[in-house]
């Protein structure tokens, strides 16, 4: 995850590409800040199950919708 975002930081990549949402990260602070940097930095963040590209403001929505799913699944687990 660091050797990714030093390469953001550097600007030496243009997209990010997960899976899925909830195996990008579990809290969803370093999530949108992740998402965050990488958007200020003109690197997209796409995910294939969920169709994500952080490129439109629909894909932003969506992934701030599904973020906060997996933050609260996270919740939900640590209680069960």
């Amino acid at each position: 995850f660091n050797s990714m975002m030093e390469l953001v930081d550097n600007k030496s990549i243009d997209a990010v590409v997960c899976n899925k949402v909830s195996r990008f990260g579990r809290r969803l602070s370093v999530m949108v800040s992740s998402v965050e940097k990488m958007i200020e930095s003109g690197v997209t963040f796409y995910t294939i199950s969920e169709g994500i590209d952080t490129s439109t403001s629909q894909g932003r929505f969506m992934f701030n919708m599904f973020g906060s799913i997996t933050d609260k699944e996270r919740e939900w687990r640590k209680v069960l």
